[in-house]
């Protein structure tokens, strides 16, 4: 770490005292110790407790109905990241005013037109991370590593498992409710071309870690799809979603967190075929969203990867993280990821 890059104000996280936020709090401490944080929250008595727990981390008490948030003037902050839905947009606008990075993981496909309005008409105001990927994009990520394994790739199956016990807090219940209803069908690529998840294309049957099969639901809510189109340039690509008992929870253990990748393509090896990758966390959902989000903060900051700086703009992301990078901290952070041949020619 190089602490000469570290910025002299906090960062400030929107919703800190949250599930995710409380854990990406943590997190962002353990990568980076000498980061100045604030637990930004409407209930400063929660914030304080996480703050205590964080240890060197102020509070803030936000109100999204106000354009200002409801902060002083005085208050000065290096970056916001959000972790509850704000409707109003006000949390973008203040980062855009103040010329401060913006990220966010509660948006949703069908909910980017706003956001993206807001970066048009202000394109040089700030760094806007859209990271309203499926665990903070370090699945993603995670996927772009493993395809460099490959010269060529023909298409990619993504499968989510989350356990029934894993919603999360109040907020990320909102979001999963909210999303649910808004989004009936999914945006999808098939051979080429981008459909939405009609009639036959809408179901998908996947097996868990253990053999048990899942009927899942094509998701449109994470922008992972469109992101791994314009990486890989594979021609299919699909995003299926399920709720259910993931198999640490059959085998009588806590609930895990399973994400599972076919990826149909040819190797840099010649090998050809359909290649299972599967990704848990013994953990659930929260430890990989919270390390998105805080490997999202030091990208955004400068502090790690290159260049240093990041400039005004608008970005997924991959544009920004290290494949390989995420690869490291997932794993350091309990993640298990495993392969195996499904078919090859």
């Amino acid at each position: 770490m190089n602490v000469s890059l570290l910025p002299k104000e906090p960062v400030l996280l929107i919703g800190g005292s949250g599930v995710v936020g409380t854990v990406a709090a943590k997190t962002l401490r353990k990568l980076q110790p000498e980061l100045p944080i604030t637990i930004g929250a409407r209930d400063l008595r929660k914030a304080e407790r996480v703050a205590e727990q964080i240890g060197g981390t102020e509070v803030a008490q936000i109100d999204l109905e106000r354009p200002d948030l409801g902060l002083s003037g005085e208050k000065k902050f290096s970056a916001v990241s959000m972790f509850i839905k704000d409707k109003s947009l006000h949390s973008l606008k203040y980062a855009q005013k103040e010329g401060i990075p913006y990220q966010n993981i509660s948006g949703a496909a069908i909910e980017l037109s706003p956001e993206i309005a807001h970066f048009v008409n202000h394109p040089t105001s700030a760094p806007i991370l859209m990271n309203s990927y499926w665990l903070a994009g370090t699945v993603t990520l995670a996927i772009l590593s493993i395809a460099r394994e490959f010269s060529s790739v023909d298409s990619i199956k993504i499968a989510a498992l989350l356990d029934e016990q894993d919603v999360g807090g109040p907020a990320a219940y909102d979001d999963f409710k909210r999303l649910s209803k808004a989004g009936p069908y999914a945006l999808m690529l098939k051979d080429g071309k981008w459909n939405w998840s009609v009639d036959d294309d809408r179901m998908r049957q996947f097996e868990s870690v253990d053999g048990m099969v899942f009927q899942g639901e094509a998701y449109s809510a994470p922008l992972d799809v469109a992101g791994l189109a314009v990486a890989t340039n594979a021609k299919s690509i699909r995003f299926d979603f399920a709720l259910g008992e993931t198999a640490s929870r059959r085998r009588g253990e806590p609930f895990s967190i399973e994400t599972i990748i076919e990826i149909n393509g040819e190797k840099q090896n010649g090998l050809f075929g359909n290649f299972r990758y599967e990704i848990v966390h013994p953990k659930g959902q929260v430890p990989m969203t919270a390390l998105g989000v805080a490997v999202g903060l030091e990208r955004l900051l400068g502090l790690v990867g290159a260049p240093p700086s990041v400039k005004a703009g608008l970005y997924f992301p991959e544009m920004l993280i290290e494949p390989s990078y995420m690869i490291q901290r997932l794993k350091e952070f309990g993640t298990n990821i495993s392969h195996r041949i499904i078919k090859k020619d």
